[in-house]
């Protein structure tokens, strides 16, 4: 890894980069709906405190992901002890988005990062595929791309 890339402020950064890679995963949904494992979900993949019935407006819907993205970002920040690109650390935010900060604070793929394992922890992104004890091609679709955004922060 080029150290002389890494960025300042890196939650920041990260969050800007990931938000709309994000949002192109999760899409945009302004009424709650059902994901495949049956969690209520709303605007971009947010469930906490979504109910049946939930309405937010597009606005309602820009904020909201902005800061889950942030919280997410700063998430990622707390768990990770060597630096990181822009591009690594958005990797690593939209992933922890679509799998929870509790899922990534125990990962082999922080594990292998935090001893210097850039390319291993990448590689451990493509076997975060399954919803429901299933795999699934969209996940397998979003942690390919989360793949090569990872890869582009160390080369």
């Amino acid at each position: 890894m080029n150290l002389k890339q890494v960025c300042l402020g890196g939650s920041l950064v990260a969050s800007l980069i990931a938000t709309p890679f994000i949002i192109k995963w999760e899409g945009e949904k302004n009424w709650a709906y059902q994901d495949i494992v049956g969690v209520w979900t709303i605007c971009s993949g947010e469930t906490r405190n979504v109910y049946r019935g939930m309405y937010r407006t597009d606005a309602e819907c820009k904020e909201m992901t902005r800061n889950a993205v942030q919280e997410f970002a700063d998430g990622i920040d707390s768990l990770v002890t060597v630096p990181m690109t822009p591009e690594y650390h958005a990797a690593l935010t939209s992933w922890a988005y679509n799998v929870g900060l509790g899922a990534a604070a125990n990962s082999t793929l922080i594990r292998k990062l935090n001893r210097g394992d850039y390319k291993g922890a990448c590689e451990e992104l493509k076997r975060w595929n399954k919803a429901g004890g299933q795999t699934v091609r969209g996940l397998v679709n979003r942690r390919a791309d989360e793949y090569q955004l990872c890869i582009e922060g160390i080369k």
